[in-house]
């Protein structure tokens, strides 16, 4: 496959975008419309006007740019930075940042072991997500296990131009009756004396999954185990970011529901987090559901009110 290097305004009206073969990779669908012109609009429209200067193609990157930048390509995103050329390029920046892709799904994920599991999770990460361009529901639940004070939080919203979710677990070693923010203080504490490899011990990792949905359209799934050999693993930061298409471009993170299912340790780490979930006002049989020692909620809006990012669209 050669890489795309030009568009071309054919005779019939037709924009295409072609490789040094001639092959067409992408078309703009408006062919038909003889003497057509490609024009750059002040409002920073690219448009196709036809010969009577009604618009039949538009990118609408009106007041500079916009999510639906791309509806200019109503094909695969992947597959049009493969033709650019510079697909491998991503694919090691990813890495770099500490994920990888799953080309199942088109989604990139964590590593077990990236360079953030060196660091807590800030508070404010959550609280000011909307400056980076982030608007996403989260939700943390506190308990105590095994003399330990945990946190297990999940998020779900837009990130930038993807649609993605998390959970993480985080853990420290307090007393049992520390109150709430210094737990939170403690646990975000980036100078912690304790030797982990992550936001919880190697020994303190869960095995997780989830499932990310568009109100009843299921956008994509994760769990704990290795993709490539699907081995059963744990982890501490369960992750997906789904690339933008034409069909998730509009998706709010409002509409959002996240089905997680988290396997815990033992019997006083599943009561903990239940305790947890039912202080937030999650109902048993209803919000979420026990099997064992193993936990399935369904999150779709926060019950709590800490943390939550404070600009919303």
């Amino acid at each position: 496959m050669k890489p795309v290097n030009r568009i071309v305004m054919k005779e019939d009206g037709n924009l295409k975008a072609c490789d040094p073969a001639d092959n067409v990779y992408w078309e703009s669908g408006t062919q038909g419309c003889p003497d057509s012109k490609l024009v750059l609009q002040d409002d920073g429209n690219l448009v196709i006007l036809d010969n009577s200067g009604q618009i039949r193609w538009i990118t609408h990157t009106e007041q500079g740019w916009d999510f639906n930048v791309v509806d200019l390509f109503n094909f695969d995103i992947k597959e049009l930075f493969y033709n650019l050329n510079v697909w491998e390029k991503i694919l090691n920046l990813i890495s770099l940042a500490g994920f990888l892709w799953d080309d199942k799904q088109n989604i990139f994920y964590s590593k077990v072991d990236p360079w953030q599991a060196n660091f807590g999770y800030l508070n404010l990460y959550d609280e000011a997500s909307p400056l980076a361009g982030m608007f996403i529901h989260c939700e943390p639940i506190r308990f105590k296990a095994g003399g330990k004070s945990w946190k297990i939080e999940f998020w779900k919203g837009r990130y930038g131009i993807f649609i993605g979710a998390e959970i993480g677990v985080y853990t420290g070693e307090f007393e049992i009756d520390t109150g709430i923010e210094v737990i939170d203080r403690s646990i975000n504490n980036l100078d912690s004396d304790k030797d982990t490899r992550c936001a919880c011990g190697e020994d303190e990792m869960l095995q997780m999954s989830f499932e990310l949905y568009d109100n009843n359209d299921l956008l994509f799934s994760r769990n704990s185990d290795d993709p490539d050999t699907d081995m059963i693993e744990k982890h501490w930061w369960l992750t997906g970011f789904k690339f933008p298409t034409p069909d998730t471009v509009s998706v709010s993170y409002n509409d959002l529901i996240m089905n997680i299912e988290i396997a815990f340790m033992d019997q006083e780490m599943t009561d903990g987090f239940i305790n947890g979930l039912e202080r937030l006002g999650y109902s048993r049989n209803t919000d979420f559901f026990v099997y064992g020692n193993t936990v399935r909620v369904t999150f779709k809006r926060p019950r709590s009110t800490a943390h939550q990012p404070f600009l919303q669209p």
